[in-house]
């Protein structure tokens, strides 16, 4: 894709994901708007609106497993790990609330980072640095389910208060014996 194209694809993104964020019924001449962009501009990178949706999908599984990789790559202390993990999490989620409504399909396209997740996980229940009663796959379970509250508090309480409760809560929820 040419640079001028790239850009103008991401615009529309960017501008997708905030309008339809405050109005899931906002129009694509809306989003066209919104991005800078004419309308034919935008029908001719997503002919249609669920090629957006798809798009704003992708994307966000992009960036997660990005932080999903970049979280569980290092022999970091799990602790520090976690809470890391959890504000970028909390960052992304309020970055694209308008995905919450869409979870299964985002959540289809996490296979890689949930793998990540999961074996970083194991390694360390394996070790002794985490509490290995509670199954990787119920440990990701619960932190799908928390991030989700995090990023719905986050607006309450902040982006960085609500990633640093739901680090703790990871911590706490890991943390042997």
């Amino acid at each position: 894709m040419r640079a001028d194209a790239r850009r103008n694809h991401d615009a529309v993104l960017e501008a997708g994901a905030n309008l339809l964020a405050e109005r899931p019924s906002a129009s694509m001449q809306e989003i066209a708007d919104a991005s800078g962009v004419g309308r034919t501009t935008v029908y001719r990178h997503f002919p249609a609106r669920e090629d957006l949706v798809a798009a704003l999908v992708a994307r966000v599984a992009e960036e997660v497993t990005a932080v999903s990789l970049r979280a569980f790559a290092g022999d970091g202390e799990p602790d520090q790990v976690l809470r890391r993990f959890a504000m970028d999490l909390v960052a992304l989620g309020a970055r694209w609330r308008l995905l919450r409504e869409l979870d299964e399909s985002v959540r289809a396209e996490l296979g890689e980072s949930d793998r990540r997740f999961m074996d970083w996980i194991a390694g360390h229940q394996a070790s002794g640095t985490i509490r290995a009663d509670l199954p990787p796959d119920w440990i990701l379970a619960a932190t799908r389910g928390l991030v989700s509250e995090a990023v719905t508090e986050s607006r309450t309480v902040g982006v960085e208060r609500a990633g640093e409760l739901l680090g703790e809560t990871l911590v706490t929820l890991t943390r042997p014996g």
